[in-house]
């Protein structure tokens, strides 16, 4: 056989073994009778000894293993059943007096250094809680609110006044709505809040545009039974307009 040639093209010479049905039947027959023999000598050797019987963990470990864990819930169920050391001791600390300080007419007297200053006991009312003093009555003392800062902004045809604290932003209408207020912006701890512009357009509607940190949209609002308000859908429509003539243009499409 030269290099040149492929060893593949032996294969077709070679003939598939085929099972021989002799041997096969005569296998067959020696399994068969060698089964039956087994059986045989099984029924013979009669019962198994005790020895085999414990050999075979199946027939004691089950019942053995059910017979304890009946005990151990009957130990944990019953009280009186279980380990009782130190009850009496228990019980006799229970029943000894609890010693009292002696009571005493004069104020109890505080300590400072090395000066002793006499002081009266407290009011119940009274008291002081994560270091602060509580009023009399147990009233939680008022925190004083921050002061807003007001000012005031020039739109196109429109006056602004912005109220600005800790929480919020509150815009009014002084020329037109006085003291009513017209929104309220809130505002996050560290975040800036800053009114771009203003301006008031046709059929009775002011647009005012928001920076609220990095983000910026417009409001419309409208006036109802004299009162100018917030109108939702036309906030919606043009919230990300990028100057008044785009306001303006949505709003003529509607």
């Amino acid at each position: 056989m030269t290099q040149d040639r492929d060893p593949f093209e032996l294969l077709p010479r070679f003939v598939d073994p085929e099972p021989d049905p002799a041997i096969m039947n005569a296998t067959i027959a020696q399994s068969r009778e060698a089964f039956a023999n087994r059986k045989d000598r099984t029924e013979r050797a009669g019962p198994a000894s005790f020895l085999d019987w414990a050999r075979q963990s199946r027939n004691w470990l089950a019942p053995v293993g059910a017979v304890a864990l009946a005990a151990a819930v009957v130990v944990a169920i019953v009280p009186g059943l279980g380990p009782s050391v130190g009850t009496a001791d228990r019980e006799l600390v229970a029943d000894r007096p609890i010693a009292q300080p002696p009571m005493s007419d004069e104020a109890p007297t505080f300590s400072r250094g090395d000066e002793q200053l006499a002081e009266t006991p407290p009011d119940n009312n009274a008291g002081s809680r994560m270091g602060m003093t509580l009023p009399q009555g147990g009233e939680q003392p008022i925190s004083e609110a921050l002061p807003q800062v007001v000012s005031s902004y020039q739109g196109d045809h429109i006056l602004l006044e912005l109220r600005l604290d800790a929480e919020a932003l509150e815009i009014y209408l002084p020329d037109i709505s006085g003291d009513r207020m017209l929104d309220a912006q809130n505002v996050m701890p560290g975040e800036q809040i800053e009114i771009l512009a203003a301006t008031q357009l046709e059929g009775e509607l002011i647009a005012i545009h928001f920076r609220v940190g990095d983000v910026r949209f417009w409001r419309i609002y409208a006036q109802t039974d004299g009162v100018y308000g917030r109108d939702p859908e036309l906030s919606t429509l043009v919230s990300d307009a990028a100057d008044r003539a785009e306001v303006e243009r949505r709003l003529d499409a509607k």
